[in-house]
């Protein structure tokens, strides 16, 4: 697939130094040329070259956000519990459509943040 300015990406941006799991996250492509792409995660650039960039991704990149978005993630602060055309996010049922997404944490990004009280 080409990659285009654009297009939404998730791929790894990193990896949690107590688990060694890694850390993925949703950006978009600012800029891309023949040997490095440039994406914009959380108003940060990351430029990767092509080729670390195939190694990295864990999806195809796509112009629609919700093919990349995963059940288990969270969009808006809810969780999402079914995906299709629309996601279905929260324990009520809720259907968002892709316009309606503000923000994204990947279920990789919350396990890695979160506190746990009791194990």
């Amino acid at each position: 697939m080409k990659l285009e300015v654009g297009m939404f990406v998730r791929f790894v941006t990193g990896f949690d130094i107590k688990t060694d799991k890694p850390i993925v996250r949703i950006g978009k492509i600012e800029n891309n040329n023949e040997c490095c792409i440039t994406i914009n995660v959380f108003s940060r650039q990351i430029i990767v070259s092509l080729k670390e960039f195939e190694e990295l991704k864990r999806k195809e990149p796509s112009h629609n956000i919700i093919d990349l978005i995963e059940v288990g993630d969270y969009v808006n602060g809810y969780k999402v519990t079914s995906k299709d055309q629309f996601l279905g996010i929260g324990n009520h049922d809720w259907y968002i459509a892709d316009y309606e997404i503000k923000s994204i944490v990947t279920k990789e990004q919350f396990s890695q943040m979160e506190y746990k009280v009791v194990e």
